[in-house]
């Protein structure tokens, strides 16, 4: 006690600055989102009972480029939402590209469309086609696709 009477100044700097970093640290884990935990939180915890097989996906994508329209299809699942970016060969009309979507769903299982969203990036090799971009999205209860107004 007497240590502290002598030294009161150094004594309540040091009180105050524990203080301080007591509170910086749990304003962060209060702030910044903790990285061990599943970035789609509970939407997807019952993702185990709808898995895509590589065969499901690579069905697809030969479904895809076995079109003369299609260059290469590239895929992404994030949580629940599928991507697949699709190239389309140059001077391909956007209604032709459009009809490709219903190669997606003709060779995913029910149980896998009913359970996933899926969004389709349509992009052509012909830089100037002022068509393109354009996307398709179709949600996991929505029978069809809907398109962007793109082009």
């Amino acid at each position: 006690m007497k240590f502290i009477k002598q030294h009161k100044k150094l004594t309540i700097i040091i009180a105050v600055a524990v203080a301080v970093v007591i509170l910086g640290i749990l304003l962060i884990q209060l702030l910044l989102p903790s990285s061990n935990k599943n970035a789609c939180g509970n939407r997807v915890s019952d993702i185990a009972n709808h898995q895509i097989s590589n065969d499901a996906i690579n069905k697809v994508k030969d479904a895809l480029t076995s079109s003369s329209r299609v260059n290469d299809v590239s895929y992404n699942l994030v949580c629940r939402t599928m991507s697949f970016v699709v190239k389309i060969e140059s001077g391909v009309e956007r209604d032709s590209a459009k009809d490709l979507v219903n190669k997606i769903t003709e060779n995913l299982d029910e149980n896998i469309i009913s359970y996933y969203d899926i969004e389709v990036y349509f992009k052509s090799l012909d830089e100037e086609n002022g068509s393109y971009p354009f996307m398709a999205y179709k949600n996991k209860n929505s029978k069809t696709f809907s398109f962007t107004n793109a082009g």
